[in-house]
């Protein structure tokens, strides 16, 4: 946990010179969900999409943080989007039946 807020300061230090770095947002906001921080997380993630909307990355951060705020429709359906840009990336799959399931069971409570 000490390490990724060490992460988390080192890459808002280089966003202070590079706020439009895609990849240091994108790491920025794994290392926020590795902290259990959806909304920052979350934050950085839409930044990336806005800057550069066809980066699967971006969006896949962006499921991740909205499943980490237990937004499961809203990360379904980012993952989905992920899934259409790039069919080959399993690892988005895995996570769009994740999310769904997750759908699922909170629907049927």
């Amino acid at each position: 946990s000490e390490r990724y807020q060490e992460a988390v300061d080192h890459y808002t230090s280089v966003l202070a010179a590079h706020p439009h770095d895609n990849e240091v947002l994108a790491n920025r906001s794994l290392a926020y969900l590795h902290l259990r921080q959806g909304p920052e997380s979350l934050q950085d993630a839409a930044l990336c999409v806005n800057l550069m909307p066809n980066w699967a990355k971006g969006y896949y951060r962006m499921g991740c943080a909205l499943e980490e705020c237990k937004a499961y429709k809203e990360a379904a359906s980012v993952f989905a989007k992920v899934v259409e840009m790039e069919p080959e990336n399993a690892e988005a799959s895995g996570r769009l039946m994740k999310a769904r399931h997750l759908l699922e069971m909170v629907m049927n409570v």
